[in-house]
């Protein structure tokens, strides 16, 4: 039974509208915040210590990272394979020195870092099946490529090989020397001279000129263009 004198209250047209309005953007704005969480841990994809390796994105360590792959023969295929179109497919960075120098005497860790025990096979090698360049080594202050060992050969080359520092010219007939200018020259500068072809003179030294030029003396003029090679070693 309803009491006596009171009157029940019944909410208009309008006013049911707007609550069941607000339900409606209400429900909306939870809906709205749930699919932002979604896409906010979305898009933290970097990887720390520990998890899975993101394409694509920062991935951090604080231990090394080893990937190793035992079910091909050697030489077959690839442990770890990187490509890429315009840029570099795999790149090494060290940012900071190691705590101790090495025994061979230079401070700090590699970028890139290749080891091996087995004298059948190199610990970094770089092929190029076109006309390019296989390996190149580049420094703005220091050496660009650094060949070093203990108790084999530091450096051994199979096939030609090209050096800036060498070339070829000619003393021309009647002259007995000649500037050249083009190599870096030092110094303290090596210049090594080798007449090429038959001729009535040889060399009796060649001096450094300028930073980019030496002089050749001969020992007498000239009675035919004589062509002679040369190779600065700073």
């Amino acid at each position: 039974m309803r009491g006596r004198g009171r009157k029940e209250q019944v909410p208009e047209a309008g006013e049911r509208m707007d609550r069941r309005e607000l339900l409606r953007k209400g429900a909306a704005l939870a809906a709205g915040a749930a699919a932002a969480g979604i896409a906010g841990q979305a898009g933290v994809a970097s990887a720390a210590t520990g998890d899975d390796v993101v394409a694509g994105e920062q991935n951090t360590a604080t231990s090394e990272t080893t990937i190793e792959r035992s079910d091909i023969a050697i030489g077959s295929s690839f442990g770890y394979r990187g490509a890429a179109s315009g840029s570099w497919g795999v790149q090494g960075l060290n940012n900071a020195p190691a705590t101790g120098a090495p025994a061979s005497g230079y401070a700090g860790d590699a970028g890139v870092f290749g080891d091996t025990s087995n004298a059948a096979v190199v610990g970094v090698l770089g092929r190029n099946q076109s006309t390019g360049s296989a390996v190149k080594g580049t420094s703005d202050d220091g050496v660009g490529v650094l060949a070093e060992s203990a108790n084999g050969s530091a450096l051994r080359v199979y096939g030609r090989a090209v050096f800036d520092q060498a070339g070829r010219r000619v003393l021309p007939r009647g002259q007995r020397y000649v500037n050249v200018v083009g190599p870096a020259v030092s110094t303290r500068a090596a210049i090594l001279v080798t007449i090429n072809s038959n001729t009535n003179v040889t060399v009796r030294h060649a001096f450094r000129t300028g930073a980019n030029s030496f002089a050749v003396v001969f020992n007498g003029r000239a009675r035919r263009d004589t062509a002679f090679s040369y190779f600065v070693i700073n």
